[in-house]
């Protein structure tokens, strides 16, 4: 059966609609990826809210037809948990000047399609026109199913750098999985810059 792919962007409120349906797909292809760390529909749904309410959030829908099969979200670091930002925070970033990159998913039988460049092109393109983001961060398991695509290689050819000093250890039903950051500047800046205003 022929399948006509599209692509929507959307921020902030605009997300709601789709809220639903976004949460169920994160937790499909979750439960397929990660070795150890995924969220049921009710506690994905509440994840998903902090996009709808930061108004400069990004998320990029893409849809078979009317089904969605795959999205990509981010939003400002300075809005995620600080669980999150800790790690950033005691080496001196600057969370309000960081946009996060938040989790992709896409359904197995529409991956190798160019999609996940989309995804990241759309990001970055969204955190360069908010202006007040100079740097671009995201975080990344250490260890994941085979079935999950590896991106470093990818990431590093997008000039994102690898911070291993940085990492976050998230729990999920009793067991720990490392998070590593990866950096990239937003707007032609050094990515290992530190929050300035701290040395004022």
């Amino acid at each position: 059966m022929y399948s006509k792919i599209h692509i929507q962007q959307l921020s902030g409120r605009e997300i709601l609609p789709y809220l639903r349906s976004l949460a169920r797909l994160r937790v499909e292809v979750f439960r397929q990826s990660f070795c150890n760390e995924f969220r049921e529909f009710d506690q994905e749904y509440a994840y998903l809210k902090k996009h709808v309410e930061a108004k400069e959030s990004i998320a990029i829908l893409v849809f078979s037809n009317t089904t969605l099969v795959g999205a990509s979200t981010g939003l400002p670091l300075d809005t995620e948990d600080e669980k999150i930002q800790k790690p950033l925070k005691e080496q001196g970033y600057d969370p309000s000047r960081i946009f996060y990159l938040t989790e992709s998913v896409l359904l197995k039988e529409f991956r190798g399609r160019g999609i996940t460049h989309h995804f990241y092109e759309m990001r970055e393109r969204h955190a360069k026109q908010k202006k007040r983001f100079s740097l671009i961060c995201l975080t990344y398991p250490e260890k994941i199913s085979e079935d999950f695509p590896s991106l470093l290689h990818f990431w590093r050819k997008r000039g994102y750098v690898h911070h291993p000093d940085l990492y976050l250890v998230s729990s999920h039903k009793g067991k720990g999985m490392k998070k590593t950051y990866w950096i990239k500047s937003v707007q032609g800046e050094d990515p290992l810059r530190r929050n300035e205003s701290k040395k004022s």
